[in-house]
């Protein structure tokens, strides 16, 4: 059976795992989801909250290498998606999960990132494909 482990990161209980949405190569926004006192879980089916969150500058190039290296190994452009992190000890943010197959986009925190998907996905709908890495439409 294929398996994916991962260690246990307290900062999960203390601050939270941090999310970098992606929209059509840019980010769009950032949440932070917190669980219960107690608990690991932060997805709100087991009671945990999530908040909009400026992206910070490491978090950004986490999140832009992240998503360079899944593009890279997939051999195409990705059109949204998510990058989850936890904090070390240290304090460097560290790839939890890249959620590129039906992931939360929290539009509740940041409305202009749904327009920005519906605009994305017509234009590849018209023909236009996914935009450059760093261009803008």
């Amino acid at each position: 059976e294929t398996m994916i482990l991962q260690p246990y990161l307290g900062s999960v209980e203390t601050q939270g795992e941090i999310s970098a949405i992606v929209i059509d190569g840019q980010i769009t926004h950032g949440v932070v989801k917190r669980p219960v006192p107690g608990d690991y879980r932060v997805q709100d089916d087991h009671g945990g909250t999530d908040a909009p969150l400026v992206v910070s500058e490491p978090l950004r190039r986490l999140t832009e290498a992240a998503w360079a290296a899944a593009e890279e190994r997939l051999g195409r452009r990705l059109l949204y998606g998510r990058v989850d992190a936890l904090a070390l000890a240290s304090g460097e943010w560290v790839l939890n999960e890249l959620e590129i197959v039906e992931p939360s986009l929290f539009f509740r925190h940041a409305p202009h990132a749904a327009a920005q998907l519906a605009d994305a996905f017509l234009a590849v709908a018209r023909g236009g494909g996914l935009r450059a890495r760093g261009e803008r439409r």
